[in-house]
């Protein structure tokens, strides 16, 4: 089965951890979600907020490659991977941060490429 991801961090292609996905992916999409980035160091951290957006890519990605990706993110306890829409209608699941935040730096453009 394929399950579609919405990626915002060190997933996203041109990444260090984007290797996980390379051969058990495909890229579908740029697009965005409702959410608000914030630094987490060396990779961002979103939570939900209806007034921000985030930029990523949506893939579809194995059983076995979203495994990897929970293994990766913590699921369910660091990130929890939700179902979200994204701005173009997508119905994808992405890793929702479930850390304090804050103390963190905002990511004003929601945009980790250009954000950090």
């Amino acid at each position: 089965m394929m399950n579609k991801v919405f990626v915002y961090g060190t997933l996203k292609s041109g990444f260090g951890n984007h290797r996980l996905m390379e051969s058990r992916s495909t890229f579908i999409t740029k697009d965005e979600i409702k959410g608000l980035m914030v630094s987490l160091g060396g990779f961002p951290g979103v939570v939900p907020s209806d007034d921000r957006s985030v930029s990523g890519e949506v893939y579809e990605v194995t059983d076995e490659c979203l495994k990897d990706l929970d293994r990766l993110e913590g699921h369910p306890r660091f990130y929890k991977r939700t179902k979200v829409t994204t701005q173009n209608g997508l119905e994808v699941e992405t890793y929702i941060y479930q850390g304090e935040i804050k103390h963190r730096q905002v990511i004003e453009t929601g945009d980790w490429s250009n954000g950090r």
